[in-house]
This record gives C-alpha cells, sequence and structure tokens, in this order.
C-alpha cells in the first residue's frame, strides 16, 4: 500500500510539473455561510471568482440535490446533475461533467474535459487525466490512474491500482 501512495504521489508531482493536473484553488474571502455542505453551492450570492468553503466557481451548473463535501475544489464550467455526490477533498477542474448519479470518492482528482456518466462510481484516490471520457455504470476502484483521452466503456469494472490508456 506504501508503494502504491508513492507511486501516486510521484505520478501526480510530474503531472503537475509538465501542466497535466489543472488545480484551481479557492481563494481566502471571508465566508458568512456556516453551513458545510450544499449551502456553498447556491451561485446566486455573488458574482466574484469563487466560493471560499467550496472553491466552487460561480459559472457551474450544480444541481440543488447533488451532495458536495467539504474542501472540493471545482473549476470553472463543470456541471454537477442530480443525484451525483462528491466526497470531501475532490478538485474538479474545469469543463467537467458529472452525470445524474455518480458517485465520487474523497480525494479524487478529475482534470479538465473530462466526462463521468450517469451511476458510476469512483472510488478513493482515483486521478483522471484530461478529456477522459467514463461511461455509465462503472465502477472504478481505488488508487486507479485513468490517463489523458482514455475512454472506459459502460458496465466497466476497473481493479484497485491499475491504469488505463
Amino acid at each position: 500500500m506504501k508503494k502504491l501512495i508513492l507511486i501516486f504521489l510521484v505520478l501526480l508531482m510530474v503531472m503537475l510539473s509538465v501542466g497535466c493536473v489543472n488545480i484551481n484553488l479557492p481563494d481566502n474571502t471571508p465566508n458568512n455561510n456556516s453551513s458545510n455542505n450544499n449551502s456553498s453551492n447556491d451561485n446566486s450570492s455573488n458574482d466574484d471568482d469563487q466560493n471560499s468553503e467550496s472553491g466552487t466557481s460561480e459559472s457551474t451548473g450544480i444541481s440543488p440535490d447533488a451532495r458536495i463535501g467539504e474542501g472540493v475544489i471545482i473549476g470553472r464550467n463543470v456541471t454537477i446533475k442530480s443525484g451525483a455526490s462528491v466526497e470531501h477533498g475532490v478538485t474538479i477542474g474545469p469543463n467537467v461533467i458529472i452525470e445524474s448519479g455518480a458517485q465520487i470518492g474523497q480525494g479524487v482528482v478529475i482534470n479538465s474535459g473530462v466526462r463521468i456518466g450517469q451511476n458510476t462510481v469512483i472510488s478513493q484516490g482515483v486521478v483522471i487525466n484530461p478529456n477522459a471520457v467514463i461511461g455509465q455504470n462503472a465502477v472504478i476502484g481505488q488508487g486507479v490512474v485513468i490517463l489523458p483521452n482514455a475512454v472506459v466503456s459502460d458496465g466497466a469494472r476497473i481493479s484497485s491500482g491499475t491504469i488505463v490508456r
């Protein structure tokens, strides 16, 4: 397990250095909202770049019944549809679509241009690189790395620690 974590961290550092990972950090503007979950997703309250609690960009489209955990960072032009769930510590780059019923596990990194299908389950620690497409009803195991432009078929089951090309 330690070796897998080390490989994951090295891969993430390499992706950061070559620009494959696109991370939008929240600003430090105080947030008057004391609730810790969905209330930070109300995009009508202000026209600044981001909401500091969730890191949510104003140009996103998040369904009112999507569940967004604490510390989630969401880039511009992101769509999160009805019934989707995003656990805490997830980073979502720009131009991402998460379809209804999808479940995104803790600490997942989703880079720009990714599309995640309906009712798909993404386990914790997964890295999805730019422009990947994951079909509906797929299950992605813990620590999987999906390389740029990869396509995961509908209903696919990807074992933990796999690298998908």
